[in-house]
């Protein structure tokens, strides 16, 4: 006795097929400095507040950040042919301040991802945060150097509105301009 198999009296048509969301890619930025201030931890394990590292100073043609823009996504089609719209793509801003060289790169391979490199376009100190970057050539401190701004070491030219407290030390290789008074004697100018 033969027992029938049940699936060769099945057909099998195709009567709805829909076309699949293609997701993008969020975009992203990184930062090759950090842009806050670093306490420095000494060797007997105690934090020094006095040498913040609180100004980064930085070389011309240093890379600053790399911006990925994104791939938004494509949109699919419902079984009743009703377009269906993927989700948004994060896109990251950056203002771009003075001195910072612009460069767009994509590769052969996957043209529709596009990388910007920010570059520093002198010698010059980084002010850096989340959403921007500015290079300047002088280090201009916008009040008295002391504890809050710990000490200053900075390879070009540096502008002081303020005091020099006493205890505080700024080494710099160019000018050294203070508007006010110089309390500290641990000064390196040049």
């Amino acid at each position: 006795s033969h027992v029938a198999n049940p699936d060769d009296n099945i057909v099998r048509q195709q009567i709805a097929t829909g076309i699949p969301i293609v997701h993008g890619l969020d975009g992203w930025v990184k930062f090759y400095h950090p842009h806050n201030q670093r306490v420095v931890i000494k060797e007997d394990g105690s934090a020094d507040f006095r040498n913040l590292e609180k100004f980064i100073s930085i070389k011309k043609d240093d890379k600053i950040a790399t911006l990925f823009a994104g791939v938004p996504g494509k949109p699919g089609k419902d079984v009743y042919g009703m377009t269906l719209n993927p989700p948004a793509i994060k896109r990251p801003k950056i203002t771009i301040g003075a001195n910072i060289i612009t460069t767009s790169n994509t590769s052969p391979e996957e043209p529709e991802k596009v990388y910007v490199e920010y570059t520093s376009a002198c010698n010059g100190v980084l002010f850096s945060t989340d959403e921007s970057v500015t290079v300047s050539p002088e280090l201009r401190i916008e009040q008295s150097v002391g504890i809050s701004t710990g000490n200053v070491k900075y390879d070009g030219t540096v502008n002081v509105v303020g005091s020099i407290e006493d205890g505080s030390k700024v080494e710099c290789e160019g000018s050294l301009n203070v508007a006010e008074n110089l309390e500290s004697s641990d000064i390196t100018v040049g």
